[in-house]
């Protein structure tokens, strides 16, 4: 049975300030030099940048809304990210399909490391999180085949429970529950939410 989705609105989100090096010392706790690659395992692989820009000492995370035409995840927010190609590492492939995407350098990017890798309920991909940072904001050209729209989120946003709101999304016939954040008209749920909760740690 196909996925139905349906979610409670929120109309604004509160921003607690996170300064860009109290997330630094969190990142340091959790990203390493080398991803871990397991040898066997039965899901696809891919890869993801978390877009981090720190700008006057805060960060914001960049998502797009990828395009509504795309076989997986269409119309859903997400880091920059796709497939990984064979002989790839998750850095080679986040770093690729996000000049792709959204038009900025491989070489704008500081890459500070790489998180575990998370699983898609639905899609059956394993997903590696490489965190690259930028120092100054990028000029954006989006491939309009792939994306939609590219925005920032401050960090803060996700680290204020009273931001959460709640989907269902209906899956074999049951109706299950999944965390989300509305902001600016944006849904942001899924494995990106996951990612990022899992990077700025517990959620007061």
């Amino acid at each position: 049975m196909s996925a139905g989705l349906f979610f409670n609105k929120v109309n604004s989100c509160r921003v607690k300030r996170m300064d860009a090096s109290d997330l630094f010392e969190k990142i340091k706790s959790l990203v390493t030099p080398k991803p871990s690659l397991p040898e066997n395992n039965s899901l696809r692989k891919a890869a993801v940048l978390v877009t981090l820009l720190v700008e006057n000492g805060e960060a914001s995370f960049g998502l797009m809304l990828r395009a509504d035409s795309l076989l997986k995840h269409a119309s859903q927010i997400s880091f920059p990210g796709g497939h990984m190609e064979k002989g790839e590492t998750p850095a080679e492939t986040a770093l690729r399909e996000t000049e792709e995407e959204i038009g900025v350098l491989q070489s704008s990017f500081e890459i500070a490391g790489h998180m575990e890798p998370v699983a898609t309920f639905t899609t059956g991909y394993l997903v590696w999180p490489v965190v690259g940072v930028l120092r100054r904001r990028p000029k954006i050209k989006l491939n309009p085949k792939e994306v939609n729209e590219f925005f920032w989120v401050p960090v803060g946003i996700f680290s204020d429970a009273k931001n959460y709101t709640h989907r269902s999304v209906i899956m074999n016939g049951e109706k299950k529950p999944r965390r989300a954040i509305l902001f600016n008209g944006y849904e942001i749920w899924g494995v990106t939410l996951r990612i990022i909760e899992l990077l700025i740690g517990p959620v007061r």
